[in-house]
């Protein structure tokens, strides 16, 4: 079925949403997700305008989502397909942008809310909520005070509701949101009122920016100020550290979040205590009195305090990031960043991606044709396609647990996905499966032809501001590399071929090919501590820089880092003891991207034959150390590795002061084994980590 140079060396069990999705076949509006010999999905993705934010379901039990660009989104159940709803006018021919939506909620089933930053008018004042009164089938804005972007929605009973914000005042409404008004009492002027919660009528709590949380039981006539999580000593001091974004009362508890943790106290005494597991997002079906929270790795728990939590599917987790949870009906719905729907109960999980029949499938990002065939392969993001007629029409074929960035197509029912960083899966349509995949021998076909030019590009900087450096080599008479092209950023920094000779001499290819051979026969193979030759001088060199960083800290954090120092200290001298195991982590901890990145150094190869080879070292944000590792993408193929040999001829055929040439050193090797063993033993996880905790101190 396959070429003999491919092998299956890994094989993970089919994620999640393929074993609830396409195994159990769970039907869309449009038909059933495509398995071989069964209908075609021809349902495109949901294009939002803006970011999902919040998940809205209506009493009837439909879905409605919002976004940060006022546009809102409805499906009659989470298998359902999505269209678009309107929040303006009748007559509005489309849908009002431009103001957040922040959640649409529900008196009953007729009578609703939407609430956010709102105007009524462009640059007018953000004062409005909008009302309809027949399910969502038309919107009417009403004004109900100065300008404010609402927060949140407490519903009551019998038309009572509210309002919290951007300002010092509470607004509420007595009859379904007709009219509004500012109860007595406020907070100062500067801060905000985050969050309501009321039992009844009369008595609850509200909470806010800088540690607040009140109590009434006068419907905010008076309140009286209670302590806090932080007031107890629970929180780190910090100014980031002290707003209490929600409340909620749950089986003779008071529960709030402050610090990203959730805190219980019984509602008779304040004493505070938080969860074993750290509880970033929870939603309480009030209903059915049951509390469901979701911690950082994605599992979902049962809830039923501080010290009782129960995971409901142990194996399972929600991979993407979480854009919002909500509990209703004995069941949880968390929608994702990846723009799929979850719905979880005690038995069940069951996950929904966001599709319409408003429009047919976009053109793909990525398009491979198989031969001799009309059939084409599409890859976008996480979707897999195929098109029957060379292209005109495309349907799903499947759908990733993940990112892809590459494809390269074997057949009509097999392919490779590749993340575009090193980790790639096959494909099988026959069974709807896909296997984690590592190719033997992947630069076989390119050493079939001789290399015949060679560039070296190395980009430099973040956001907007962009430095680029190139060096280009061609194949001379004499079958050597030599290089005839040296440019930084727009000017050329050598105008002559004499200048460029006596600059850098030509390089043999016949080393490089050697280099390239032993990726090839072991693309995985890590290096041995003793390869890098460290010497003394490179980890003197370390530890004077971790001295000096120390110097700069303010006092009161130079207990802390004396410990810190020790470590290091004592962590160096163990360096010859590092295995592949640590040496592998240590070198992937390259942080996580922040906002863009173009930080890069790119070795790209052409062969006779005008095939491409590139070879690139990403930096996010923290730099690599001997650039390692490497990803090498070929033939619609990507790998990582880890090959000194490769990082010490790229460093020999570019010169100093070149962007990044100088991550080719051991003081660097050694700083990422010590964080790395530092980072473990105090239970940080990574750069994230690390970046957020820098902030909160």
């Amino acid at each position: 079925m396959f070429r003999s140079n491919y092998r299956i060396d890994r094989i993970v069990s089919a994620p999640s949403f393929l074993r609830t999705s396409f195994f159990t076949l769970l039907f869309f509006a449009g038909g059933p997700l495509l398995l071989v010999g069964q209908s075609r999905n021809y349902n495109a993705n949901l294009e939002v305008e803006g970011n999902l934010d919040r998940i809205s379901p209506h009493p009837d039990g439909s879905i409605w989502l919002t976004t940060n660009e006022g546009f809102a989104y409805r499906a009659a159940a989470p298998d359902s397909l999505w269209y678009p709803w309107l929040l303006a006018d009748k007559q509005s021919d489309s849908l009002r942008t431009g103001d957040p939506i922040k959640r649409i909620v529900w008196f009953n089933e007729t009578i609703g809310l939407a609430y956010g930053n709102l105007a009524l008018e462009e640059d007018g004042d953000k004062n409005i909520v909008y009302r309809t009164t027949d399910g969502g089938e038309s919107w009417e804005p009403v004004q109900f005070g100065e300008p404010t972007w609402v927060y949140n929605a407490h519903m009551g009973k019998e038309g009572k509701a509210w309002l919290t914000g951007s300002s010092s005042k509470i607004y509420y409404t007595e009859n379904y949101g007709e009219q509004w008004k500012p109860l007595k009492k406020t907070v100062g002027s500067s801060e905000r009122l985050l969050r309501a919660y009321m039992l009844n009528d009369k008595e609850g709590l509200a909470s806010g920016s800088n540690n607040i949380l009140r109590q009434t039981s006068d419907n905010f006539e008076s309140w009286t100020t209670i302590e806090t999580p932080l007031d107890q000593g629970l929180v780190p001091e910090s100014r980031f550290n002290k707003s209490i974004t929600n409340i909620l009362h749950f089986n003779d508890y008071w529960v709030v979040q402050q610090n990203n943790r959730l805190y219980f106290t019984k509602d008779n005494a304040i004493q505070w205590d938080t969860t074993s597991q750290v509880i970033k997002q929870y939603s309480l079906d009030a209903i059915n009195n049951r509390l469901y929270g979701v911690d950082d790795s994605g599992y979902v728990y049962l809830i039923e305090d501080a010290m009782r939590l129960r995971k409901i599917h142990p194996t399972q987790r929600i991979e993407s990031t979480r854009e919002d949870i909500y509990a209703l009906n004995y069941q949880l719905l968390v929608l994702d960043k990846q723009r799929n729907l979850h719905v979880i109960d005690d038995l069940h999980w069951n996950t929904y991606p966001l599709h319409t029949d408003l429009y047919p499938i976009a053109e793909p990002e990525v398009i491979r044709s198989v031969k001799d065939s009309s059939m084409y392969w599409g890859l976008t993001e996480r979707d897999l396609y195929q098109s029957t007629d060379s292209g005109k029409t495309w349907f799903r074929a499947i759908t990733l647990d993940m990112e892809a960035a590459n494809l390269k197509v074997l057949d009509k029912e097999h392919s490779i996905a590749g993340d575009g960083e090193g980790k790639n899966y096959m494909v099988d349509l026959t069974t709807m499966k896909y296997e984690e995949y590592e190719m033997k021998n992947p630069l076989s076909t390119f050493f079939e032809s001789p290399v015949v030019k060679m560039s070296i590009k190395s980009v430099s900087g973040n956001f907007n501001s962009t430095n680029e450096m190139l060096m280009v080599y061609e194949l001379d008479v004499d079958q050597q590399l030599t290089l005839k092209t040296f440019t930084n950023g727009s000017s050329l920094a050598l105008d002559s071929d004499k200048e460029i000779e006596l600059w850098m001499p030509p390089q043999d290819p016949d080393k490089l090919t050697k280099v390239l051979e032993g990726v090839n026969a072991n693309p995985e193979s890590m290096p041995q501590i003793n390869e890098f030759v460290i010497l003394q001088f490179d980890i003197d060199r370390y530890l004077e820089k971790e001295d000096t960083k120390k110097a700069r800290k303010k006092a009161k954090k130079d207990e802390e880092k004396r410990k810190e120092l020790e470590f290091k200290r004592e962590a160096v001298k163990r360096l010859d003891t590092v295995s592949a195991g640590t040496l592998k982590p240590a070198l992937d901890a390259t942080g996580f991207r922040l906002f863009t990145n173009n930080r890069s150094m790119t070795m790209t190869l052409e062969n006779e034959d005008g095939m491409t080879l590139e070879v690139q070292s990403l930096m996010f944000l923290r730099p690599t150390a001997w650039h390692l590792p490497w990803t090498i993408t070929v033939d619609d193929y990507s790998f990582k590795t880890y090959s000194l040999d490769l990082s010490r001829y790229v460093r020999d055929v570019t010169p100093n002061g070149f962007h990044y040439r100088w991550q080719f050193n051991n003081t660097l090797l050694v700083e990422r084994i010590v964080t790395y063993w530092y980072n473990k033993e105090n239970n940080r996880t990574g750069d994230l980590d690390i970046f957020l905790q820098m902030f909160s101190r």
